[in-house]
């Protein structure tokens, strides 16, 4: 099928509306007095405290001008597109500007000096390999992070973190792509709301999500008429604190457009006057004003206008605590949603030589070590869960056991864990009668070393281990069941306590003992604390206190409990970017695991590694985060 404007407009129809970005009431239409300003340049916009205004262009490069018009500084590049944002790197609280050089395909930043009179810091970055048809800055305030999107031919918005190094110079590090339109050639974002718009030239403008971690989505914001209020369609935009303006394809007219809570409405129409052609634009709020600053195509001329935008920025979701991993494991081989659920095993006599099991879900069993460099690929099948014991027989020797559930033939796979090898041995599968085996957890007590599986439709079966020198098995001694589907579980030993996830439910707790009764009792909710879905669950055993913590996918984060009824809120947070080893953060989170052991170094605490659902910085299959537990416990304020 052919596509055409009108039938892409079309597709989005149903979507638009329920994004709450049409309306049956016609929005006002005002118009706006346009003053020339007496600068040259084709993008331009407030610099530095002194009333200053900085302006880009081909001809005349990167230019600053005082308020008269004269020009105080030069940069003689070519340029085109400009941003900025005022951060804080290295320590230092600075005005960043982007623009970009479309003669050597350079992306260029640079900062103003103190007093405001100099353009300084000048880096031209290496080229992206691709020429750029727009740019915009993006500052995640609430991880202090600053990244630059660059809108390619190759139709990606391609993100980069940017760093500044000791000597000043900016440089970049590729995180992700995103797919946009084929017409998508101008960008903006909202800082607060961690929003990346495109405006699709002649069809309308969409939403991303900016951070890095975020899915690759997409929402509409405003389309073109008849479907929307933008007429023939946005060509730029730029946004200001709540809100977005857009200018028309071949129309002189501004569409102001508010950030509500349950979406985007268009505010109303801003008249330029039928002489006017506004070709770029940038916007900033001044003395409580936004100015709109547009360059002229039919005059040549930069343009200011002082826009009639009244609006109440909606609120900023919570913010949580941020931690950084200080060691990811080696990517899994296999692309896609398959790395899954990890496991610590602790070395007893060389904490050092510990381990670090990950499942991945299409292939097998990696054992890394605690450098994250592979050690170990074991392709026994589908395993999805995996869990530890210590202290059992095997072939006249002590050894530790790792239990896998096994997707490909429904079963447990055991493996024997070689103390002076530090390696996995692959010993038997325990079949089980679970159509669709899913998560696991194990428990150990007097009574026996059990493997507790659960199955899609909320069953769980409970099986003690024949662990005997002459072979390995299992028989099922309990079942119960949640009402939907669970996954993530931990047992707390010496308690004999069992925590397992009801996905889009709850955390219940029961006892782990096989012959005791299985009522559960609810921890905590999808509600105040979790989003769902609920997945990995892993227990924490400090010195004064034991922690229950809990993997809740839907908004990234990691919560907290005290692990003894009536199981206390303690504080949740999230996995942020190690600049300093450039590691990036973590999210979409599935299995994760804990120890309080002593691995020595910055993990004399214990850590915390967790599945890491979307690796970037760069790009690459998924993987496994390592947090020291200190961090944690510093940023709650947790007990030891």
């Amino acid at each position: 099928m052919f596509v055409t404007r009108k039938n892409l407009l079309s597709a989005v129809i149903a979507a638009t509306t329920l994004a709450g970005c049409t309306s049956s009431v016609k929005s006002p239409v005002e118009t706006s007095e346009l003053a020339t300003l007496p600068i040259a340049g084709e993008w331009a916009r407030p610099a530095g405290a002194n009333s200053h205004w900085l302006s880009t262009s081909e001809r005349d490069g990167i230019a600053l001008f005082a308020s008269d018009g004269s020009m105080v500084d030069q940069w003689q590049t070519k340029a085109e597109f400009l941003d900025s944002r005022t951060v804080r790197l290295n320590g230092k609280k600075l005005e960043l500007f982007a623009s970009y050089n479309p003669e050597t395909a350079e992306p260029l930043l640079f900062t103003l000096s103190e007093d405001g009179n100099a353009i300084e810091s000048r880096t031209a970055l290496t080229p992206r390999g691709f020429p750029l048809e727009g740019l915009c800055l993006f500052h995640d305030e609430d991880n202090e992070d600053l990244y630059l999107f660059a809108l390619s031919e190759k139709y990606f918005a391609h993100q980069y973190l940017i760093t500044q190094s000791g000597e000043g110079d900016f440089q970049v590090a590729s995180v992700r792509d995103l797919p946009i339109p084929a017409g998508g050639e101008t960008c903006a974002t909202d800082d607060r709301t961690d929003t990346l718009f495109i405006a699709e030239e002649g069809v309308g403008i969409w939403a991303y999500d900016a951070s890095p971690e975020a899915e690759l989505a997409r929402s509409p914001v405003a389309m073109a008429g008849p479907f929307g209020e933008l007429g023939n369609g946005p060509k730029g935009l730029a946004t200001v604190p709540g809100g977005l303006i857009a200018f028309e394809l071949d129309h002189p007219a501004l569409h102001l457009i508010q950030a509500t809570d349950e979406g985007y409405e268009h505010q109303s129409t801003v008249n330029l006057g039928d002489s006017t052609a506004p070709d770029t634009m940038t916007a900033t709020l001044r003395n409580q004003q936004i100015e709109a600053v547009l360059f002229d195509e039919n005059s040549e001329q930069l343009k200011l206008a002082n826009l009639p935008f009244a609006v109440t920025p909606p609120p900023v979701a919570a913010s949580y605590p941020k931690v950084k991993p200080e060691m990811q494991t080696a990517p899994v081989a296999t692309i896609g949603d398959a790395a899954d659920d990890p496991e610590i095993w602790v070395n007893p006599e060389h904490p050092d030589r510990s381990l670090i099991l990950g499942t991945d879900k299409r292939n097998g069993l990696l054992a890394y070590g605690l450098d994250g460099e592979e050690r170990q690929s074991l392709e026994v099948g589908r395993v999805n869960n995996v869990d530890i014991r210590y202290g059992v027989p095997y072939q006249g020797r002590t050894v530790d056991i790792a239990v896998a559930t096994n997707r490909t033939r429904n079963s447990l796979s055991l493996f024997a864990i070689d103390r002076d090898r530090a390696s996995l041995i692959p010993v038997t599968e325990v079949p089980t009668d679970l159509p669709e085996i899913y998560g696991l957890c194990m428990y150990q007590s007097d009574t026996g070393t059990y493997a507790i599986a659960n199955d899609k439709d909320g069953r769980f079966h409970q099986f003690r281990l024949d662990l005997t020198d002459e072979r390995w098995g299992g028989e099922l001694v309990r079942e119960f069941r949640v009402d939907s589907q669970p996954e993530g579980c931990v047992a707390d030993d010496q308690r004999q306590q069992l925590f397992v996830g009801e996905e889009d439910n709850a955390v219940w707790a029961l006892d782990a003992e096989p012959d005791s009764n299985s009522k559960l009792s609810m921890v905590d909710s999808i509600g105040d604390h979790l989003t769902d879905d609920i997945e990995g669950l892993t227990f924490y055993r400090g010195e004064t206190r034991d922690y229950l913590v809990v993997s809740s996918q839907g908004d990234n984060t990691y919560v907290v409990y005290n692990a003894e009824a009536p199981y206390e809120f303690r504080g949740k947070f999230r996995i942020g970017i190690n600049h300093e080893k450039a590691i990036d953060g973590a999210s979409e989170t599935d299995g994760i695991a804990a120890t309080s052991a002593d691995l020595g170094g910055i993990w004399s605490e214990g850590m915390l590694v967790v599945q890491d659902g979307r690796n970037v910085l760069p790009a690459q299959a998924q993987n496994f985060k390592s947090v020291p537990w200190r961090y944690i416990r510093e940023a709650l304020n947790l007990e030891r």
